[in-house]
Order: structure tokens, then sequence, then C-alpha cells
């Protein structure tokens, strides 16, 4: 099974100058405790990030063109070949999670290989956001939504092609709120 995990504001920003935009303790215990000895699949740009380090405990796959160069490390693969790579760790019964960055999230979604997203949505809009979940996209693929109970977290699971609408869940702010950070 494929999964997604995001946090982002309430337009899908994600990301700004290769950082995440929050940091919220709750948001990444919850994050560790779903990828924690899985396999999570990321973009170079997501990799070096990290720290150009692989997440502990976890099977990381960093899609990045033979041009990258990449230090090897135990529990690290490197690959151009999205769909075979998904394809044997599915065989092996792996469970993964796309972890980002927008391109990552933007393909599996858009090819319909992730059966659910895990979305954090922050309640406020950061206006100079340079890395984007796609929302319309993510929406027109995955129908049905439901709240995870997580304390103090705007958490939700959408899971793919079942009816309902993903924007119903919560209303949308246009100006940032203060003391949101993750």
């Amino acid at each position: 099974m494929i999964k997604a995990i995001v946090c982002c504001d309430m337009m899908g920003n994600i990301g700004k100058d290769n950082n995440l935009l929050f940091h919220i303790p709750q948001d990444m215990k919850f994050f560790k405790d779903m990828t924690t000895n899985h396999t999570v699949l990321m973009g170079y740009n997501t990799y070096l990030s990290l720290g150009s380090k692989p997440l502990p405990n976890r099977k990381n796959i960093v899609l990045a063109d033979r041009y990258k160069k990449i230090e090897p490390h135990e529990n690290l693969i490197v690959t151009e070949d999205m769909n075979g790579t998904i394809g044997e760790c599915i065989g092996n019964g792996e469970e993964i999670w796309v972890i980002g960055g927008a391109y990552v999230y933007n393909t599996t979604i858009s090819m319909e290989m992730v059966n659910e997203v895990y979305i954090t949505f922050i309640p406020t809009v950061v206006e100079n956001a340079d890395v984007r979940l796609d929302l319309e996209l993510l929406v027109s693929k995955y129908r049905k939504a439901e709240k995870v109970k997580e304390a103090k977290l705007h958490l939700r699971r959408i899971i793919r092609a079942i009816a309902s609408n993903i924007f119903s869940l919560g209303k949308r702010h246009t100006k940032k709120e203060k003391g949101e950070e993750r």
C-alpha cells in the first residue's frame, strides 16, 4: 500500500527555500510514528532538506537523476525509476510513505498510486511559500475525507475514489495567523 503524509497551509503550501513551513512537535511525532519501520519515498530536494542523510529506522528511496551526487548510506536507495522501485517494494509487501516534495506528491497522486493521504492542515496561508501540493488535483482524485482523532491537529485522512469534499472539513483562512509554526 502507498500512503502520503504532508503538512500544509490551507492553500496547499508545504515549503519555502527547501525547508518545511511548519515545525509542530505533535505533527512531527505523528509523522515519525506513521513512517517508522516503513519505506519512505522522496525527491532529491526533500533529501537535501533532511541534511543529506536518510531518516533512521526506515528504508529511504530518493528519486534523483544519475547526475545527482548522493553519498551511499545504509537503508538508502537512489533511483530514477520510480515505477519500477515502487513495484518492487510493493511486491515485497512493504508499506510506502510518500513524504515529499511537491513533484513526488503531485506525480504519485495524479498517477493514482497513493491509496491514502494524511494531511495536517494549518489554518493559515503562507504568502511567499515556493513549494505547493496541488489541492485541486488531490480533490479530483480523492473524494472521501475523514477527520483523524489527533488532539490539536487539523488532520485529515483522505481515501481515493469515494464521494465527499475535502474543503468542507474546515474553513479557509486568507491571512497568516500568528503563532503557527512547524
